[in-house]
């Protein structure tokens, strides 16, 4: 009985005794905790003491330059606000609303353009686009799409409707606007169709063809256009 009872005893003696052993390892956290308490106390003394190390000095400097950093940058967003006069605040409202009126405006005038053209009145369509042509440079890239799109419509219903040379007119005006553009050459081609001179309508057809040929997304948009007016025009 006491044979089987040793072998336990010496098992526990071991474990208690062993500094290097699992059971101190297991309270490496308890040990880590209590030697990061005593050097904070160490720190504290330290401190109160005056012995400050080289690089406690160099920290306390760095942060002490970024709080002075900080508190002494000032805040913009306030600095701007108060220099704002009661006339500036009063012109910003108004020109916010200019701004709100001319799109307004703008998209009074596409949605009127369309109307003519649903009811084959191309002339007064050309005569309203005009209108948009004065605003187009001050547009976005996006509203002058919206404008180059509407204008490529215009000139289409007036060749489609043999207005020839009212188309001829329009389709220079809106090249001077855009530069040069594929569907604005075949759209002359097709007005000088309409006029019976071929020569120059293949003039025109071939350089709608030439024009960024390597270009293969402008191609397609090129012939969605076609595509979109003889089916849906």
């Amino acid at each position: 009985m006491p044979a089987a009872i040793l072998p336990r005893q010496r098992s526990f003696r071991a474990l208690t005794t062993d500094t290097e052993g699992p059971s101190q390892r297991s309270r490496g956290g308890l040990v880590g905790t209590f030697r990061l308490k005593t050097a904070s106390q160490k720190a504290k003394v330290q401190l109160e003491q005056g012995v400050v190390s080289p690089m406690n000095r160099k920290s306390i400097a760095a942060i002490s330059f970024l709080l002075f950093v900080l508190l002494s940058a000032p805040c913009s967003g306030v600095v701007i606000d108060s220099d704002l006069t009661a006339e500036e605040k009063e012109e910003i409202a108004i020109d916010d609303s200019v701004a709100k009126a001319e799109k307004r405006r703008l998209e009074i005038i596409l949605a009127k353009i369309r109307l003519h053209l649903l009811a084959d009145e191309a002339d007064g369509a050309a005569e309203l686009f005009r209108r948009l042509a004065v605003v187009y440079p001050a547009q976005d890239d996006i509203t002058k799409s919206r404008i180059t799109r509407t204008g490529y419509s215009v000139a289409y219903a007036l060749a489609e409707l043999e207005k020839s040379r009212e188309a001829l007119k329009f389709a220079d005006e809106l090249l001077q606007l855009i530069g040069d553009d594929s569907i604005v050459f075949h759209i002359k081609g097709i007005a000088f169709d309409g006029l019976g001179k071929t020569g120059d309508a293949e003039e025109w057809k071939h350089r709608a063809f030439s024009h960024k040929l390597e270009d293969e997304e402008y191609r397609f948009q090129v012939a969605q256009f076609f595509f979109n007016q003889r089916n849906y025009g």
